[in-house]
C-alpha cells in the first residue's frame, strides 16, 4: 500500500511542477506552497501526518551473562573442538568485539561492573560513603539499594520493565532496582540461594511468565545462566560429543557445559522468534569473566578454578571475553573489532541503546557509534587492570593457612596493562613481572621483558603511574577478590556531587 501512494504521489508532484505542462507567473508561485499542500492533503489525507514520522520503539535489550566461559572456547572464536552452534549464528549475525575485558578475573566485581558501570574499587568506594553519610555498616550484598545508576534503575526511568534470572550477588532482584526476578531470597552463600541456577536445572518459566504477563512496554532481560561455571554435571549426551578424543576428562565436562549453555541460549532466542520479538530486540552476550581449559591437560584444580591462567588470574585468559551485540537493521552483521573494551563501555552502552545518559560515576564510553560504523576510533587505547586477591599457586597450596576453598585463593596484589600489541603483568608484592607479546602470543607463553626491556620499562612505569594516581582504595577488597584502578576525574565528579 505504501508503495503505490508513493508511486502517485510522485506522479501528482511531477506533473504539476513540470515547467512544459504548468506556467507560474512570479505573482502566484507565492501563493503555490499553500495552494499544493492543501491540495495534497484533500487528496492524500495522511500526506499531513507523513511528514513527521514517528519516534523509533526503544528496542528490548536481551543480555546474557556466561559464567568463566574462557574465550578461546567457542566456534566463532576458532576452537576446532566445542561446538557452539547458537553462538556461533549470533556472532554471525551482529557484530564482535573480540578483545573485551571483565574488570576483575572473577565474578562478583565484574558483575558490580556490569550492573553499576563502576570499577570494583568504585564500588567499595561508594559503600564507603554511604557509611560515612548514613553512619550506618552495610552488610555484604546489601549496598547495591543505595547505587542510583544499575542498569535497571535507569532503564525503568524510561518507561522498561526489567526481569533478573541467574548469578546475582547482590542480594534480592528488587535490591539492584529489577521489576521481578529468580533471586528472591537473600543467604550468607548466594551461591547456594534459590533462582541461582537459572536454566541449569531450574526451569526458564520465570522468563516466560514476565515477557508474556508485560503490556508492550520495552523490556530489559538480564540473564545469568551460571554455565558453563562448575559444577560440571552436564547431561550424558553432552559428554558425548567430546568423549573418545582424547580430551583430559575435565575437559570434556567443561567443553559439555559450554554445550549446554549454547543449547539454552538457543531455547531462549527460540521463544523469542516464537513471539516475533527478535527484529527488535538488542541482544548482548559476554562471558563474566575467562577461564583455562586445555583439551588435552589435567590443570591442577581444574575442577575448580582451571588452569593456573585464567579465573582468579592476572593473565589474559583470565580476563578476557568476546562480546556479541545482534538487532537486526542497526547492528552490522559479521564484523568483528578488535578494539580494546572494558565492561564499564558495556554498561555505558546499554544505556546509550535505551535513550539513556551515561552515568556520572563510570568511566565507561559508548560502543555505538563504533558498532554503527558512524565512528573509526575506538574508544581507549590500553586497558588496565589490578587483582587482590590471586588464585594459590600449586607450589604453595600445601602451606597456605587457609581452610576449604580459601586455600585457592591468597591475599596478593597484581596488576596488567594492555596495549593493541603488548601486555605488561607484575606481582607488585612478590617483585615479579612478566611481558609478552600479546597479539602474537595470546597464551602468554615467551616472556620478553629481558629482550625488549625498554617496552618493559616504558609499560611498567605507565601502570605504576596509573595506580598511583587513580587507585581509590589501596586496602584489598573486602574478600571480593579483584578490582581494577578507577578514573580520578570520576571520583572527582562524585564528590563534587556528594558536596552539592
Amino acid at each position: 500500500m505504501w508503495s503505490e501512494d508513493r508511486a502517485r504521489l510522485e506522479w501528482a508532484v511531477k506533473k504539476i511542477v513540470d515547467k512544459s505542462n504548468v506556467r507560474i507567473c512570479s505573482a502566484r508561485s507565492a501563493l503555490f506552497p499553500v495552494a499544493f499542500f492543501f491540495w495534497m492533503v484533500i487528496v492524500f489525507p495522511s500526506f499531513a501526518f507523513a511528514q513527521t514520522p514517528e519516534p523509533e520503539q526503544p528496542p528490548n535489550i536481551l543480555f546474557i551473562i556466561g559464567d568463566d566461559h574462557g574465550w578461546p572456547n567457542s566456534g566463532f572464536m576458532g576452537d576446532p573442538i566445542v561446538q557452539t552452534p547458537e553462538l556461533d549464528l549470533l556472532a554471525a549475525q551482529g557484530t564482535v568485539f573480540n578483545y573485551g575485558y571483565a574488570t576483575a578475573s572473577v565474578c562478583a566485581p565484574s558483575l558490580q561492573t556490569l550492573l553499576t558501570g563502576l570499577h570494583p574499587h568504585q564500588w567499595i568506594l561508594r559503600k564507603n560513603q554511604v557509611e560515612a553519610e548514613l553512619g550506618i555498616t552495610i552488610p555484604r550484598g546489601f549496598e547495591v539499594r543505595y547505587f542510583e545508576d544499575t542498569v535497571p534503575r535507569r532503564l525503568s526511568e524510561l518507561g522498561y520493565r526489567s526481569f533478573q534470572a541467574g548469578k546475582h550477588w547482590e542480594g534480592t532482584y528488587d535490591m539492584a532496582g529489577f521489576d521481578a526476578g529468580t533471586a528472591d531470597t537473600f543467604v550468607p552463600n548466594q551461591f547456594l540461594a534459590p533462582g541461582r541456577f537459572f536454566g541449569r536445572p531450574d526451569p526458564i518459566d520465570p522468563l516466560w511468565n514476565f515477557v508474556d504477563t508485560s503490556s508492550g512496554e520495552p523490556l530489559l532481560l538480564w540473564l545469568a545462566p551460571m554455565l558453563p561455571h562448575v559444577p560440571f554435571d552436564p547431561p550424558d549426551h553432552l559428554k558425548a560429543l567430546y568423549e573418545g578424543q582424547g580430551l583430559d576428562g575435565y575437559a570434556v565436562l567443561y567443553y559439555a557445559n559450554i554445550t549446554r549453555l549454547d543449547a539454552l541460549i538457543g531455547d531462549i532466542l527460540g521463544g523469542f522468534s516464537d513471539r516475533g520479538m527478535l527484529e527488535n530486540t538488542l541482544i548482548i552476550y559476554l562471558s563474566d569473566n575467562g577461564w583455562e581449559q586445555k583439551p588435552f591437560t589435567n590443570h591442577w584444580a581444574g575442577g575448580l578454578i582451571g588452569g593456573a591462567k585464567g579465573k582468579m588470574s592476572i593473565y589474559e585468559l583470565g580476563f578476557r571475553t568476546p562480546i556479541i551485540f545482534r538487532w537486526p537493521g542497526h547492528v552490522p552483521e559479521g564484523r568483528v573489532l578488535d578494539d580494546l573494551v572494558s565492561f564499564e563501555d558495556v554498561h555505558a552502552t546499554i544505556l546509550d541503546y535505551a535513550g539513556a545518559p551515561g552515568a556520572d560515576e563510570s568511566p565507561g564510553s559508548s560502543l555505538r557509534s563504533r558498532i554503527e560504523e558512524s565512528s573509526e576510533v575506538p574508544v581507549r587505547e590500553t586497558i588496565v587492570g589490578v587483582m587482590d586477591g590471586q588464585r594459590t599457586r600449586e607450589s604453595e597450596f600445601l602451606d597456605h593457612p587457609g581452610t576449604g576453598l580459601g586455600r585457592f585463593a591468597t591475599v596478593e596484589r597484581a596488576a596488567f596493562i594492555r596495549t593493541s600489541d603488548w601486555r605488561y603483568l607484575a606481582y607488585i608484592d612478590r617483585g615479579e613481572s612478566g611481558l609478552y607479546k600479546i597479539d602474537e602470543d595470546p597464551f602468554e607463553v615467551f616472556e620478553l621483558s629481558p629482550t625488549f626491556p625498554d617496552v618493559a620499562a616504558i609499560l611498567d612505569g605507565a601502570m605504576q603511574d596509573w595506580l598511583e594516581t587513580y587507585l581509590a582504595v589501596p586496602e584489598p577488597s573486602s574478600g571480593l577478590l579483584g578490582s581494577t584502578v578507577v578514573l580520578i576525574l570520576a571520583l572527582r565528579r562524585r564528590s563534587e556531587r556528594l558536596r552539592a
